[in-house]
């Protein structure tokens, strides 16, 4: 009988050769399968085998002991599909990733140059909408992989075209009860739109990088935190004009870092697409 910390005999189990197991143990009670929750219990507790822990009868880890082999296999099942997954959709997301990073820092160093070469205001807004709709277009690219994408591009083009819209129908007329609603309707959109692209780039990175897809939930509620802080500024001006201007300056700065966190995150996404495709490439 091959040593188990569960105490099963491995001899006589099933599911061995499906898992290419050569028991949890060696002579010297070394774990060899990492997966095994039963094995990890014991060595974390300092136990050679279950049946020295004084939980051993109530032990809901143990219990499953049976079922564990099978859940293992559909755990590895999984792994597989996830992974065959991520290798199906790594050459088109690594490229429109990369395209919509390289986009997105253009444009960049455009609206510095058209806000601060032009001092035109309409022209600065006509830009910023018009590189929005542009923006939403590269998601729509992507959107075979992820349909939160497709919602993003809507999403993104209703609240450019508002944007739009207002800018160049209605610029006389910005303090109209209607054209604020309008206005309101299009901030929105936006915001829906921005949701959908970051839950995009989380949902898509689940089969490639758990931890990158964190990153990505992780930076839309700090996203949500600065624009509550930026409705939190016209109060703060309304109570205090000095305090208002400096909390309003805070606030500018922490939007300005999850902007560059933003574009970080994207390259980082893009690399990793990028490194799973290139390993495709190599196998």
């Amino acid at each position: 009988m091959t040593k188990t910390f569960c105490g099963k005999d491995c001899s006589v189990c099933i599911e061995k050769e499906s898992l290419s197991c050569t028991g949890c143990t060696d002579e010297q009670k070394q774990i060899q399968n990492k997966d095994c929750e039963i094995a990890n219990c014991c060595l974390k507790k300092g136990h050679g085998e279950c049946n020295t822990c004084g939980f051993r009868e109530e032990c809901t880890i143990l219990a499953k002991g049976e079922t564990m082999p099978a859940e293992r296999i559909a755990q590895r099942e999984r792994d597989e599909k996830r992974k065959a997954e991520a290798l199906r959709k790594a050459p088109v997301m690594a490229k429109w990733l990369k395209i919509l990073f390289g986009f997105s820092c253009v444009t960049i160093i455009l609206k510095l140059i058209v806000e601060y070469g032009f001092a035109n205001e309409i022209a600065t807004n006509i830009f910023e909408y018009a590189v929005m709709g542009i923006y939403s277009l590269l998601l729509l690219q992507m959107a075979k992989e992820e349909s939160l994408y497709s919602k993003a591009c809507y999403y993104g083009l209703a609240a450019a075209a508002i944007g739009l819209i207002t800018v160049l129908v209605f610029k006389n007329m910005l303090e109209n009860p209607l054209v604020v609603v309008i206005t309101l309707v299009g901030a929105i959109l936006g915001f829906v739109g921005e949701f959908c692209e970051f839950m995009g780039h989380a949902s898509v990175l689940k089969e490639a990088s758990e931890e990158m897809s964190e990153k990505w939930k992780t930076l839309w509620k700090w996203y949500i935190g600065m624009i509550a802080a930026a409705v939190g500024c016209i109060i703060f001006i309304l109570i205090d004009t000095i305090l208002g201007t400096m909390f309003t300056l805070a606030v500018t700065v922490a939007m300005l870092v999850v902007s560059i966190m933003k574009l970080v995150y994207l390259y980082e996404t893009a690399e990793i697409f990028q490194r799973i495709s290139d390993r495709n490439s190599i196998e």
